[in-house]
This record gives C-alpha cells, sequence and structure tokens, in this order.
C-alpha cells in the first residue's frame, strides 16, 4: 500500500453533502422569505419598468450571494461529518487491535485512512497492525507516512527504529534516532529513543548519558525516567530502580506494565527485608497510549 487515494467511501460522503448543500441553497433561494424580501424591493421603484427590474436585479442578486452562502455552509458541514465516521473506525480499530484481531483491527485503520488522509496518528495505527501482521514492508510504508505529517510522533518513531532492528538494520535505526535528534534537538524525546537504542546494544553508559541530557530538559518524562530504572534494575539496584519507577508511573499512571514492575521490585524487596522506597508526589502530565486516538495536535 504506496498511497492511501480519495476512495468510494469517501467519494460517496463528500456526494451526499453536495446534495446537501444544493438542497439547501434551493430552499432558501424558493422560500417565502426570500420572495417576500424581491417584493420589498420591487415597491421602492418608480415605475411598473424599474419594479421588475429592481426585483429581477437587486432580488437575484441577494438571493445569489445569500444561496452561494448556503451551499458553501451545508457543503462544509457535510465534509466534517465526512471526518467523523474516521474517528469512529480508528476507534474500532483500537478496540480490536488491544483483543489481539489485528486483521480486523487493519479493516478498521484502513476505513479510517480513507476518510481522514492526513491524520498521522491513524496511519501509525495501520503501521502497528501490519508489523503485528509480519507485512513489515507495508508497516514500514504506514510509519513513513506518519512521520511524514508529524516528524515528532515519537510512538511512531520508536516503532520504526523497533522494525529496523528486528530486520538488523541497526545502522539505519541510528540514522533514523540521529535525524530526529538533529531536528528536534531541544527535544527529550529523541534523546530518550537513543538511550533505548543504546541499551539495546548494551552500551549503558551511553544510554545513561542520554537519558542524563532528556531528564534535564524535563525532569519528569516518564519514558526517559523508566529507562533510567530499568538500568538500575539491570545493575542489579532494585531500590533505586523502584524509586524512578515511581516517579514515572507518577508523571504517566496509566502505564500497567509499569505497574506491574513496581508491584513485584515491591514484593522482591519485602521478601529480602528491604525498607521499601517511595517516590515524592509530583505534578505529572499525561503520556499517549501506544495506540493512538486522532488528534488535532502533532
Amino acid at each position: 500500500m504506496k498511497k492511501h487515494p480519495l476512495t468510494s467511501a469517501w467519494l460517496s460522503c463528500v456526494g451526499q453533502a453536495s446534495l446537501l448543500a444544493v438542497r439547501a441553497a434551493y430552499r432558501f433561494v424558493f422560500s417565502p422569505a426570500t420572495w417576500n424580501r424581491r417584493v420589498e424591493v420591487s415597491l421602492m421603484g418608480s415605475g411598473l419598468q424599474n419594479e421588475v427590474e429592481a426585483t429581477g436585479m437587486i432580488g437575484l442578486r441577494a438571493a445569489g450571494w445569500t444561496a452561494a452562502g448556503a451551499v458553501l455552509a451545508a457543503l462544509l458541514l457535510g465534509v466534517a461529518g465526512c471526518v467523523s465516521p474516521a474517528r469512529t473506525y480508528n476507534q474500532r480499530g483500537i478496540a480490536l487491535f488491544n483483543m489481539g484481531r489485528y486483521q480486523e483491527a487493519l479493516r478498521q485503520f484502513q476505513m479510517a485512512a480513507q476518510m481522514d488522509l492526513t491524520n498521522p496518528d491513524i496511519y501509525y495505527n495501520l503501521g502497528r497492525a501490519y508489523h503485528e501482521l509480519g507485512q513489515t514492508v507495508d508497516a514500514e510504508i504506514n510509519y513513513e507516512h506518519c512521520l511524514a505529517l508529524a516528524a515528532n510522533h515519537s510512538k511512531c518513531q520508536h516503532a520504526k527504529v523497533v522494525l529496523l532492528l528486528e530486520q538488523g538494520r541497526t545502522n539505519e535505526a541510528y540514522a533514523s534516532v540521529q535525524r530526529w535528534l538533529a531536528a528536534d534537538p531541544a527535544s527529550p524525546e529523541p534523546l530518550v529513543e537513543l538511550a533505548w537504542l543504546e541499551r539495546q546494544h548494551d552500551r549503558t553508559e551511553q544510554a545513561r548519558q542520554q537519558l542524563r541530557y532528556a531528564l534535564a530538559l524535563d525532569p519528569q518524562h516518564p519514558r526517559a525516567l523508566a529507562e533510567l530504572g530499568a538500568i538500575y534494575e539491570a545493575e542489579g539496584r532494585p531500590q533505586r530502580a523502584l524509586i524512578v519507577y515511581q516517579r514515572a508511573l507518577a508523571a504517566s499512571p496509566g502505564q500497567t506494565q509499569l505497574a506491574a514492575k513496581i508491584a513485584q521490585l515491591r514484593q522482591q524487596l519485602a521478601r529480602s527485608g528491604t525498607i521499601l522506597a517511595h517516590a515524592p508526589n509530583r505534578s505529572v502530565r499525561q503520556s499517549a497510549a501506544d495506540i493512538r486516538q486522532p488528534s488535532s495536535r502533532r
């Protein structure tokens, strides 16, 4: 799937919106209120011939402008309605994806993409579905499409790096992250991704350094904290890992896997007789889910 052209579903929806616009204009132009205004204009004329001219020219001119406005308003409302089904299809796809029904989810995401050609989250979701189904070429195409629309889409950047590593394309993975970092050096996101990549190749100190840079930019970055916790855990420092994990969860409470990891570490420390650590309360920001809802931002 190299591109998503306007499909029959989209054309049908826009066609119906256009028909609605024409009907609205027709009803407005030929409504009694419009003709009454024409009569009022005609009474201002000084003679019979002038009456007819005033009615024909001014009345039709006013009706023409109002009809054009009616057509535009109805058409815009109708086309906007064509985008709403995209959100519905995407939400259905998310539900199916989370149940592991990837083929069915894929069909829903395809329908969403047909009706909303500009939302990067939908193309990311398409890429994820293709990825899970082992259709890596289509997955990569959709990841690239998403990033063409939103270069800082961090979930998609990560998914693309994972795909490249799975295919043994390590140099391409590093190059991809470095391009992202060069394009957005003030963001912690590419630094965290680079740290994750370093950690996959057992370059712990390089990963730690990238996380320090990221946390200097955003001390409460959930993924940066979680990655740092993973480093502490791998080094056999579970109490320190627990503190950082707790901070990560406080910054983004919806992380179920991280919550399970914290519970596991707590049990481990309790069995060893270690005093359990507690992270201080901090203001938080909500992070995005792995599968994305359409959004206006990105």
